[in-house]
């Protein structure tokens, strides 16, 4: 068979998709001597695979193909459940004590998620970790998020420490408040929660300010206001 000219070669280049080879796409995996070893991104180094069939990363780690495939099932699972989580959250319309803002959930979805583990972004390679430990703890915590109980378990989590923040904040002046949590299903108190920020409570009020909040609180929940109590003066 004729050697290609350069010419040709270029050609036949241009017209392949960057990331593949021999018809294979290879960009999302390293490619060496015919042999898939593992995840890789620009700039990291790739997995060794060893004569057991085994992978080393570059903190001399090593896996067997099972974890690796674990990890990889358990990643997109939960990357599967995140983005559903997502989706449902953003057309939720977003609120300000209870009254519409005109815009949605979505327009603030990307602020402060990442440090929810079930919506950060998940990873499947096996370079980020240092021990077998630290492998074995996001297992764990992928097998967690992945709990068909998971939300709900969190939800009533939420749930108890934020009637417990109102009770250490407003005491019996919250009673009502605390009733309407304690009574509201975990889907039902999530939906609000996502969509009203203010129900959040902070530890410092200003006197004049506790009955005001506590009634934005109320709006949010769907409640009735309570009149301002004032002391008599003689």
């Amino acid at each position: 068979m004729a050697k290609k000219s350069l010419k040709q070669r270029a050609t036949q280049q241009r017209k392949q998709p960057k990331g593949w080879h021999s018809g294979k796409r290879v960009d999302a995996v390293s490619f060496e001597g015919g042999q898939y070893a593992g995840g890789r991104k620009e700039g990291r180094k790739n997995l060794k695979k060893l004569e057991s069939g085994n992978l080393l990363n570059q903190h001399g780690v090593e896996f067997t193909q099972a974890d690796k495939k674990r990890l990889e099932s358990l990643v997109n699972s939960a990357n599967r459940k995140r983005t559903k989580m997502l989706k449902e959250e953003a057309s939720l319309p977003l609120n300000v004590g209870g009254r519409p803002t005109g815009v949605t959930v979505g327009h603030l979805q990307t602020m402060g998620k990442e440090s929810d583990f079930i919506l950060a972004r998940k990873t499947k390679s096996l370079q980020r970790f240092t021990s077998r430990e630290q492998y074995e703890s996001y297992i764990r915590n992928l097998e967690r998020v992945n709990s068909p109980t998971y939300i709900d378990d969190r939800t009533r989590l939420y749930k108890r420490n934020h009637m417990k923040a109102l009770e250490n904040v407003f005491g019996d002046e919250a009673k009502d408040i605390i009733m309407k949590i304690r009574m509201m299903k975990p889907e039902e108190y999530r939906r609000v929660v996502q969509s009203d920020e203010s129900l959040e409570v902070s530890y410092i009020y200003d006197p004049s300010m506790r009955s005001a909040k506590l009634n934005e609180i109320r709006s949010a929940l769907g409640m009735k206001h309570k009149e301002e109590e004032y002391e008599e003066i003689e």
